[in-house]
């Protein structure tokens, strides 16, 4: 690539960036586009689940602790399976907490289920 044409693709680069910085700062429209919020990485011991979960992602969460899989749950419950799925994703993305057995782990410290 000669310079001739590194600088006109960075030249379109450069542009397209300024139209990005537009639109998050408000842009001709107005909309702003909000903060990414930081994820942590699991949740602190100190804070109670209620904070975080829904009355039914709670419910769910003592389903899949108990172990129950994700369409036992959805029969129990007497919900589709895609949306004890859905649930069940909700709760490991607020929580943080990415595999069955730390949400056990997690269910136990909480006091929703018994060792």
């Amino acid at each position: 690539m000669d310079r001739q044409a590194f600088e006109a693709k960075l030249d379109r680069l450069q542009a397209g960036l300024k139209a990005v910085e537009a639109v998050a700062d408000g842009g001709p429209s107005g909309y702003r586009i909000p903060p990414v919020a930081a994820k942590t990485e699991t949740v602190t011991k100190n804070r109670n689940h209620s904070d975080l979960l829904t009355a039914r992602e709670t419910q769910v969460l003592n389903w899949v602790a108990e172990g129950n899989s994700t369409k036992q749950v959805a029969d129990q419950m007497r919900i589709t399976f895609k949306t004890a799925a859905c649930h069940r994703y909700r709760i490991m993305d607020k929580l943080g907490i990415h595999e069955t057995g730390s949400l056990v782990r997690y269910a136990i410290r909480c006091g929703l289920i018994e060792a």
